[in-house]
């Protein structure tokens, strides 16, 4: 499977463009700040749901242009002698012009090639809204997810080690969606419940429910919670242990001498890798029995796996603590790639790749080995680079570049 193409409306710095790629190798080049990590965020969107960064559909809409127009018809209207019945009129048109241009949507569309078949998607992007496409018909964002693939290396994932446990756990589950379509329902469903869980212990802790009420509901949706949560739990854990070896011997060549990685699940400063589904059910139970009354002071969940640890040993000593930046950064390269790997296995084919700004990020011994092996996977790949001689060791392979210029495609 790869992207054909792209086409962008309104989406961050470009107005309106449209591309082609190679089913191998891309090169998005240009200096920071021109668009070309904005061009892979889309094409991640798309397929993902949400961005590799920062953002809210808000900033993802492209305003220039009617900001444009209104300072314009306003600078019109305030240097015309006219008389209150036109501009009257003309305060009307501005209205309705500026609401439309506001509101018009931002797009992303795209067609993706799957042997004989032909997938066109389109991403609809409003300030408080995203609507999937697929061949026009509307679908939700956990079923593109479960159909498309891609993984992304980026500067950020490379540092998931020293930041908090959201970004590990955000590693893990991202393997666990790319592994087994099933995993994309059971997050989804955790996330569910727990917003529900959440808003109603707020709702109590504001004074908005009845006490009797509450607790009546508390308990009822505790069972559900509880449940869904051992359920992501365990199949993190079951994730961990299938993409293990992997990571061993991934991080092996990267680092070219002989270390080894084991990465442990932990919860209330205990491991629970090897708990079957029904220990770790009574495990959150007990805990919950203990955190309850906490949790309804707080007015927000205390238990579950939205706290729970993924930590990497670095030979036994925690990687957060006990390694270099370099050594932190071959762990996620190491777990990066025995993602790439477990997915074929899995499935048959490689997904998407996606490499922003991140050869630059690694030191020269650490780059040539993350290049010989994606030399050697046949799939497609999109690179974000300032310039291609940075990078000259990919140059046989390369396919096509775009060269990105003040959110305008140059070639």
């Amino acid at each position: 499977m790869y992207i054909k193409n792209v086409s962008l409306n309104r989406f961050r710095n470009f107005q309106n463009i449209s591309t082609e790629f190679s089913p191998q190798i891309n090169f998005f080049l240009g200096q920071n700040g021109q668009g070309k990590t904005n061009l892979l965020e889309s094409l991640y969107l798309l397929i993902k749901g949400n961005s590799f960064r920062y953002s809210n559909n808000h900033s993802f809409i492209n305003h220039n242009k009617a900001e444009n127009l209104e300072n314009k018809i306003t600078s019109e209207n305030s240097s015309s002698e006219i008389n209150i019945q036109k501009k009257t009129s003309e305060d009307k048109l501005l209205e309705s012009i500026s609401s439309q241009l506001f509101n018009t949507t931002s797009f992303i569309k795209s067609e993706f090639i799957e042997g004989d078949l032909n997938y066109k998607l389109q991403l609809n992007i409003e300030d408080k809204t995203k609507t999937f496409l697929l061949n026009q018909k509307k679908v939700s964002a956990a079923q593109i997810q479960k159909k498309f693939h891609c993984i992304l290396f980026s500067p950020e994932s490379l540092s998931f080690i020293k930041e908090s446990s959201e970004f590990r756990r955000e590693l893990i589950d991202d393997f666990l969606v790319s592994a087994h379509a099933k995993n994309v329902d059971i997050i989804f469903d955790y996330k569910k419940a727990l917003r529900s869980r959440n808003k109603l212990l707020k709702e109590n802790k504001d004074g908005k429910i009845a006490p009797q009420t509450f607790f009546s509901m508390f308990e009822h949706l505790n069972s559900l919670f509880l449940k869904k949560a051992a359920l992501l739990t365990y199949e993190r854990i079951n994730g961990i242990k299938e993409i293990q070896k992997d990571i061993n011997d991934h991080m092996q060549y990267i680092s070219n001498n002989n270390v080894d990685i084991f990465v442990d699940y932990v919860a209330s400063d205990e491991s629970y890798l090897n708990f079957s589904l029904a220990e770790i059910e009574k495990k959150l139970f007990e805990r919950f029995k203990t955190l309850s009354t906490a949790e309804i002071a707080a007015g927000s969940s205390l238990v579950g796996p939205h706290k729970h640890e993924i930590l990497f040993l670095y030979n036994q000593k925690d990687s957060r603590f006990f390694c270099s930046q370099g050594q932190q950064r071959a762990i996620i390269l190491s777990f990066k790639m025995a993602q790439i790997v477990y997915h074929r296995k899995t499935h048959g084919w490689y997904p998407v790749l996606m490499l922003d700004d991140v050869l630059s990020e690694l030191d020269f011994e650490k780059k040539m080995r993350l290049i010989s092996f994606l030399e050697k996977i046949n799939t497609q790949i999109f690179i974000t680079a300032t310039d291609l001689d940075r990078e000259s060791d990919f140059r046989s392979s390369v396919h096509k570049i775009t060269n990105i210029s003040h959110g305008k495609i140059l070639d």
